[in-house]
């Protein structure tokens, strides 16, 4: 991607840079199904402490984006940036080693604020700084599946020949690997006046906010649970681990059309489309029990 000529642009180590940033800020939710089924077969927990642990990191992210007016232009982003990484890497030791599942929901909920919640924030702000900012976004979703697609493929084999603590010594190598173009990144002086044609005006940022905040409770909801609803038509995690890594390379076909179409194609037409794909995709999900009717469900959930 071009990032070198007209608007207010970035260079392209820092493009790259942000896009490691934001697959580490994702990467909680990235492996979530792995993390929380491997987190309850350790310590034992329940649907409901296993929907907690979810939320923790989540709302971790959150907090830090919600937060992002008032720390965004107040301190250093380069110090920023090696913060979240630091936080991130020790999140994921300490997550290894911790002896409860309430410890590990402190480690992770304070990982989610200080390192992904971070890492996240400055990541998506640089990639909208961008020339083509709808592009590099929608290149950061892909970047994402495909890392989530990989991780969910191992780290299950991994999970059942060594146990926890490798496991997650495999996320934390995999993190010192995004490091030198996390580290390399050159951050953006942020414009207090956005041109025309990314300002958006007061009153339409209550519906687009609330859409938003529907479309990620939707998608967390299946998620969280959805090694649940796998191991419920019979598969184990190391099968569902290679499922999801197959369905969620097929699912970049959404994410690269919305990056083909960018930001001049009428969206209204092209939203619709995908919320009746994903409602059936849902329908598929919940009522048909069968093994591939869960590969059809969630490959057309994910498309969407």
């Amino acid at each position: 991607m071009n990032s070198s000529s007209g608007g207010r642009l970035i260079s392209d180590r820092t493009l790259w840079g942000a896009w490691a940033l934001a697959v580490l800020g994702a990467l909680p939710f990235s492996i979530q199904p792995f993390f929380l089924a491997t987190a309850a077969e350790r310590f034992g927990l329940k649907a409901d402490a296993m929907g907690l642990l979810g939320m923790a990191e989540t709302i971790g992210v959150v907090i830090a984006s919600a937060t992002a007016s008032f720390w965004l232009r107040r301190f250093d982003p380069p110090q920023l940036v090696r913060l979240s990484l630091i936080v991130i890497l020790l999140g994921y030791l300490f997550s290894a080693w911790v002896s409860s599942g309430s410890a590990l929901l402190i480690v992770r909920l304070v990982s989610g604020v200080l390192g992904h919640g971070l890492a996240f924030v400055l990541g998506t702000t640089w990639l909208c700084q961008s020339r083509e900012p709808d592009r590099a976004i929608a290149i950061s979703v892909v970047s994402q599946l495909m890392v989530s697609a990989a991780l969910l493929a191992m780290l299950p084999v991994v999970f059942e020949a060594f146990g926890f603590a490798p496991s997650f010594a495999l996320i934390v190598a995999f993190c010192l690997v995004l490091a030198p173009w996390v580290l390399s990144a050159h951050a953006p002086a942020l414009s207090q006046d956005l041109p025309p044609s990314q300002s958006v005006r007061p009153s339409g940022l209550g519906p687009l906010l609330l859409a938003l905040v529907l479309f990620q409770v939707g998608l967390a909801s299946i998620w969280a649970f959805i090694e649940s609803l796998a191991s419920a038509t019979g598969y184990s995690l190391i099968e569902t681990g290679q499922i999801l890594g197959v369905i969620l390379p097929l699912s970049i076909l959404g994410a690269l059309g919305a990056s083909l179409l960018g930001h001049g194609a009428n969206r209204g037409p092209l939203l619709s489309a995908a919320a009746l794909i994903a409602l059936a995709g849902l329908v598929i999900l919940g009522v048909v029990r069968i093994p591939g009717a869960f590969f059809v469900g969630f490959l057309l959930h994910q498309i969407a």
